[in-house]
């Protein structure tokens, strides 16, 4: 898309400010209605793209076309004070990325500054208080337009790296001819309304297990039937469901072993993974292609909020033909199948406890399965959810083949097969390793950040360890050498820390020559420095007294410190852009000792 316009409002007692960027040039309008209205009507096919601005920029925007004071429209969205209902001026075309960011962070909340640190952007913020009840001076104006327009700059930076989210959910919108107006819709919306969901009273059955009828029980280990049977049993003797379920094994997880390995069931994904670390040559792993819609599909475990369940059937066939020939179009398929499995175990439109229980007892019996049927000719090394990693003597090669190929066509299911040559986890939750064709799969936080890929956005702090490990475990490269090389090579952002705290939280202090300074940002990037100057660096909440060595007295209040996660021993605070980072003030050699830590 290129008629795109990045946008930000701040917002005064008596002062606003209109900021956008526009092939390359700001716009700056500041308490001038008659030209934000003549802006807005000049520019009416553009996409205005903001950060949070569908809960509060667009609102902001309406009310000050409507001729009010935007001021207390935006202290009742930061104070959520009441419900606040605004219609969007009509034909205002915009994007939300935080919307899409909160989908990808857990649908947590995620600040605008983090990731721009992330990033390596400024992350400086303005020292004008929003609070000020007179007009702005001219050098607060000034400021606030800086680092307003740096925010604009921001947003821009991020929806490079986002900009698919909306291109999947505009090609959903013309495959199924959807208003425009629905790009405002989240994702699991978006999806309910293509699929035509409807609410339904659930029955009780959430625990009501229904099972396909290829599974050789025989085959399953009998603690494994048990566990089931005992949760099924206790909910239909009148147990509430999560207490049905936390009644059962460890908090309703079984540990056992399978083949030996650690293995872990539950309602939730299936994991196993061996106590050995490092594995080399003569590797698969074998993963179920789009497993859980698969399962829906073939055992008609549908959501029964569908009123039309063979629409999601029909979806299903179509993205596997796309697959192979329309990339884009096949990922927007893939969104609509995937979705609902979440979904069906939550109080969105979409639920439906049963089937999806359905789904993740029946996917890990078949995975189950699949293991016991291989066992003779494999060492287990990793079951994560939809996927198994085995080691295998060559000689066994076309046996297991076979095998899988067998259950295949049973099962009616399609796997992927991946030649591994060498294998690095630290759990089944973080892994890495490298295909026979050299390409390596990450897995987790220990490891993602080995490359720079597409979600630096969301984590990218401390990405020096993961950089050292796999090249120790990979190459048997020296901690030292690739920490120097980084070092050399100018990677400053492998050796950041961004920091920050939340709304449980009052304030910030590093330690400074001796003393607590407080620092008037929630959000900053630290480092490691060898001027031992500088110390410690805390998030502080508010106590009533004195409590214990740490609470301390500032400005006759008491705080209660709490060191900041993963921070250094002698912490620097740099909020400008990465860029301009003296790197020469970098302790690397108490680099090098937390990596060393990291080894195992």
């Amino acid at each position: 898309m290129n008629n795109l316009i990045y946008y930000d409002i701040e917002v005064f007692c008596q002062d606003w400010l209109f900021i956008a960027n526009l092939d390359e040039h700001f716009i700056v309008i500041h308490n001038d209605k008659d030209k934000l209205d003549n802006f807005i009507k000049k520019h009416k096919n553009y996409w205005y793209v903001g950060y949070n601005n569908y809960h509060y920029d667009d609102l902001i925007l309406t009310d000050i076309l409507n001729g009010n004071n935007p001021y207390y429209l935006s202290k009742m969205i930061i104070n959520k004070t009441e419900n606040i209902n605004i219609d969007v001026i009509p034909n205002f075309k915009s994007l939300d990325l935080m919307q899409d960011i909160q989908k990808e962070n857990s649908n947590t909340f995620m600040s605008l500054k983090k990731i721009m640190g992330n990033l390596g952007l400024s992350i400086v913020e303005s020292s004008v208080s929003f609070d000020i009840d007179r007009p702005l001076t001219t050098f607060e104006l000034e400021e606030t337009i800086k680092y307003c327009s740096n925010d604009v700059l921001g947003v821009k930076v991020l929806y490079k790296y986002r900009y698919k989210y909306f291109e999947t959910k505009f090609t959903l919108i013309n495959e199924f001819d959807l208003p425009i107006e629905t790009i405002r819709l989240d994702e699991n919306k978006l999806v309910s309304l293509i699929l035509k969901c409807k609410w339904f009273k659930e029955p009780r059955d959430y625990l009501s297990f229904d099972y396909c009828k290829q599974i050789d029980f025989n085959l399953i280990p009998n603690e494994v039937l048990d566990f089931y049977a005992d949760i099924e049993y206790k909910y239909f003797k009148g147990m509430d469901y999560k207490k049905a379920i936390i009644s059962v094994g460890k908090k309703g997880k079984l540990n056992t072993k399978l083949l030996g390995v650690q293995t872990n069931y539950g309602l939730g994904g299936l994991h196993a993974c061996s106590k050995a670390r490092m594995f080399v040559n003569n590797i698969m792993q074998i993963d179920v292609s789009s497993y859980y819609p698969t399962l829906m599909v073939n055992n008609e475990f549908y959501s029964r909020s569908f009123t039309k369940p063979e629409l999601y059937k029909s979806i299903y066939n179509k993205r596997m033909k796309l697959k192979e020939v329309d990339k884009l179009r096949s990922d927007a398929y893939k969104l609509i199948l995937n979705k609902p499995i979440g979904c069906m175990r939550s109080e969105m439109i979409m639920k439906d406890f049963h089937n999806a229980n359905n789904i993740i007892v029946n996917g890990q019996l078949i995975l189950t399965q699949l293991v016991m049927e291989l066992k003779d000719y494999i060492i287990l090394l990793q079951i994560n959810t939809d996927s198994i990693t085995f080691k295998y003597n060559k000689r066994n090669y076309d046996k297991i083949l076979n095998i899988i190929c067998d259950f295949e066509k049973r099962f009616n299911l399609k796997f992927d097969k991946d030649k591994v040559k060498f294998l690095y986890q630290k759990n089944v939750n973080n892994y890495f390793l490298i295909m026979e064709d050299n390409k390596m799969k990450f897995k987790g936080q220990d490891f993602k950040n080995y490359d720079k890929h597409d979600f630096i956005y969301l984590n990218n702090s401390r990405s020096i360890i993961s950089k050292c490990l796999v090249e120790y475990y990979k190459n048997k490269t020296p901690i030292e050498e690739t920490v120097r090389k980084c070092y050399d090579n100018d990677e400053i952002d492998r050796f950041q820390l961004i920091v920050s705290y939340g709304n449980k939280y009052d304030k910030c202090f590093l330690e400074y020559q001796g003393k607590l300074i407080e620092q008037p940002q929630k959000v900053n990037r630290v480092f490691a420095v060898k001027n031992n100057e500088y110390g410690l660096i805390y998030k502080c909440k508010k106590v009533d007294k004195e409590q214990d060595k740490n609470t301390f007295e500032q400005n006759g209040c008491f705080y209660k410190k709490e060191k900041m996660p993963n921070s250094f021993e002698h912490n620097y605070i740099f909020n400008d852009d990465i860029s301009k980072f003296d790197k020469a003030l970098l302790d690397l050699d108490y680099y090098i000792k937390i990596c060393k830590k990291e080894l195992k």
